[in-house]
């Protein structure tokens, strides 16, 4: 598969499933490509890195707090009202809001958030739209007057910084893309656990800590609940116990193809940033018309 990072191209695939014609990496992917590739310097160079699953889950809810903060600047800029911006409302906000992109990368920003194609950013595009906006911003020089610096965004801008390394988690080999085979191997390692009702590999907000949840005081204090479904039990034998596991394990893989299938919105095999920010948000359990 194509390498995004390093000049290749995005595979896209046929009905069947089979790869097919390579797609030209847009000008916005390239320059996301870069940003992404700082990112991921400035953290080695920190030792700061997600290891675990786990540790991407414990994140859950103070990601989901900062996205929740720029509910109000979508309010604002949403000036006729109707919960979602056009094209005109982003420009304008663009420049209230100081973004330091030329106006055809910031529509280019646009009509990339904009997953339904209906030319109308909702709250969920609008976060990712502002955390492409942030990401970009970042390679530059920053401006002490820039929306992203100011101190009342520290949170949301936080989101966006875990986000960003929650996708660098997945990205094993920095193509610039997730693929199937990297996220059934970083989830491979989180602790089995149960979501509502108990099915397993499910993410929930009582797991995580996120808002508005019924928690124990492990998931309050953003520690994720994780429940061992093959814990001691002496009246199994052996070989029973070694067909539970091997059957478990079969089915938190087909739960994690699951969870690929909810981010790969074009369905082409591979994952981009754009891809996994809008579905990582609902795994974090932003709601669109949750309050602040």
């Amino acid at each position: 598969m194509g390498n995004l990072c390093s000049g290749g191209e995005a595979p896209t695939k046929t009905s069947g499933g089979s790869s097919a014609a390579s797609q030209q990496p847009t000008v916005l992917d390239l320059k996301l490509c870069d940003a992404l590739k700082v990112r991921a310097q400035e953290n080695a160079a920190a030792g700061k890195k997600f290891k675990t699953f786990n540790s991407v889950m414990m994140k859950f809810a103070e990601v989901e707090s900062g996205f929740a903060k720029a509910k109000s600047t979508f309010r604002e800029k949403d000036r006729d009202g109707n919960g979602s911006i056009d094209l005109e409302e982003f420009m304008e906000a663009s420049n209230d809001l100081k973004f330091d992109l030329s106006d055809d990368l910031k529509k280019r920003v646009f009509e990339e958030s904009d997953f339904d194609g209906n030319r109308q950013i909702d709250f969920k595009e609008f976060v990712v739209m502002l955390a492409l906006i942030h990401l970009l911003e970042a390679t530059g020089a920053s401006k002490s007057n820039s929306f992203f610096s100011k101190s009342e965004n520290a949170a949301l801008r936080n989101a966006i910084d875990l986000a960003t390394d929650a996708f660098l988690f997945f990205d094993v080999d920095g193509s610039g893309y997730i693929s199937k085979d990297e996220v059934l191997t970083q989830m491979d390692d989180a602790t089995p656990h149960r979501g509502p009702g108990g099915q397993r590999g499910s993410i929930s907000r009582e797991e995580t800590g996120g808002a508005g949840s019924s928690t124990s005081a492990a998931a309050a204090g953003g520690g994720v609940v994780t429940v061992n479904p093959l814990g001691d039990r002496p009246s199994m034998d052996k070989d029973k116990r070694s067909s539970l596991k091997h059957n478990s394990h079969k089915t938190d893989r087909s739960l994690t193809a699951q969870r690929f299938a909810e981010m790969d919105w074009d369905t082409n095999g591979q994952v981009s940033f754009k891809e996994f920010l809008f579905a990582f948000e609902g795994w974090v359990g932003l709601d669109e018309d949750e309050d602040e």
